[in-house]
């Protein structure tokens, strides 16, 4: 069985367009070397095919057992990269990635961002292939168990700290939060990102971290305490 079988024997989903398959799992690093068409835009359209569909799937499992902020929250878990990282290695879609690796080849095929990214576009693909019943059995077959865990558990309400402060900020200001790198230091392998995080103008924590988004967090961390200090 060759590897494009074996993942569709894992998505229990077979192309018939297998060229959308491959477009699904070509990084913009590989097409640009290749002449290829990159994943960027069935990425593009499965976020949307898989926030929907997701959201499809807490309502009718959830309803009418929580309200409209627990459903919020746990959407907000549900469609976030850690969550759907954790979908695309259940598929080992680290496996199948077509990427311009270089030196960093396993860093960037376990990359989360990367690894939502693909597997948004696959969705995406599936869409495009066997319109919305077919994307709505792949992910319900992936994810309800994830659901039912998070659920059971309450894990919907263990939110990763930049969620909860843009969850906060649009429920007191209407508005999001922003962002901003403030500094970088080190060498390019190895740099050290200090970031501050703002809303309505008012800087309300800084964070530093390895990456941006390491920063980002610990930057909406600080804010968080500061708030819940209530000092604004």
């Amino acid at each position: 069985m060759n590897k494009l079988a074996l993942l569709q024997k894992s998505l229990g989903y077979r192309f018939r367009n297998k060229v959308l398959l491959r477009e699904a799992l070509t990084h913009s690093s590989y097409a640009n070397l290749n002449n290829l068409v990159s994943n960027e835009q069935l990425e593009f359209l499965g976020d949307s095919v898989v926030n929907l569909i997701i959201v499809s799937i807490l309502y009718s499992t959830c309803y009418p057992f929580f309200n409209v902020g627990e459903l919020t929250r746990a959407k907000s878990v549900l469609v976030s990269t850690d969550f759907l990282a954790h979908q695309a290695r259940k598929l080992r879609l680290q496996d199948y990635i077509l990427i311009n690796d270089g030196e960093d080849g396993e860093a960037l095929r376990e990359n989360s961002k990367i690894l939502e990214d693909t597997f948004e576009a696959l969705m995406g693909a599936v869409f495009l292939d066997g319109g919305w019943k077919n994307v709505y059995k792949v992910l319900f077959k992936l994810v309800v168990k994830d659901i039912e865990r998070i659920v059971i558990s309450k894990e919907l309400y263990q939110i990763d700290a930049k969620t909860t402060l843009q969850i906060l900020s649009q429920k007191e200001f209407n508005i999001l939060p922003e962002y901003k790198v403030i500094s970088e230091e080190g060498p390019e392998h190895s740099k050290l990102f200090t970031i501050q995080v703002s809303i309505a103008g008012e800087v309300l924590g800084k964070g530093v971290g390895r990456s941006k988004r390491e920063a980002s967090k610990e930057a909406a961390k600080a804010a968080l305490s500061l708030l819940k200090d209530g000092v604004t």
